[in-house]
C-alpha cells in the first residue's frame, strides 16, 4: 500500500519488518522502495475509495430487496427478517444471501482498489 510495501495492519500499528541478523537474510527478503504508491494515470486513492463506497450502497440495497422480495414468497417469514427465531430452511437462505452480498462486496472492493470498476479507471 505504501511505497514501503506497508499494508493496513502495518501502518495501523506503525510497524516494519526489520531483518535482525543481515548475514542470514537472502536477496529475496529485501524489496526496494517504490518511486510511486499509485501508478502513473491511475485514479488517486480518495477516488477509488469513493468509487468503491459508490458500488457498495446498491449491493446493500439489493441484499435488502431481496430479503423483503422473499418475504411475500413464503421462503423467509417477516419474522426472520425482523429478527425473531428462524428455521434451518431460512437460516440457509440467509447464509446465501450473506455470502453473495459479501462477495459482491468483496469484488467491488478489490477491482475499485485495482482502478478496474467504472469511476476509478485509470487513464491511459
Amino acid at each position: 500500500m505504501t511505497s514501503r510495501h506497508q499494508a493496513v495492519h502495518d501502518l495501523s500499528t506503525k510497524s516494519t519488518v526489520q531483518i535482525r541478523d543481515l548475514t542470514k537474510a537472502q536477496p529475496h527478503h529485501f524489496r526496494a522502495r517504490r518511486d510511486g504508491v499509485t501508478p502513473p494515470g491511475m485514479a488517486s486513492p480518495v477516488r477509488r475509495i469513493a468509487v468503491i463506497l459508490a458500488y457498495l450502497l446498491p449491493c446493500f440495497v439489493l441484499f435488502t430487496l431481496a430479503m423483503a422480495a422473499l418475504a411475500p414468497t413464503g421462503l423467509v417469514s417477516s419474522g426472520c427478517i425482523e429478527g425473531d427465531p428462524y428455521s434451518a430452511a431460512e437460516l440457509l437462505i440467509l447464509i446465501l444471501l450473506w455470502v453473495a452480498w459479501g462477495g459482491m462486496s468483496v469484488w467491488a472492493a478489490i477491482l475499485g482498489w485495482r482502478g478496474q470498476l467504472w469511476g476509478a479507471r485509470a487513464q491511459r
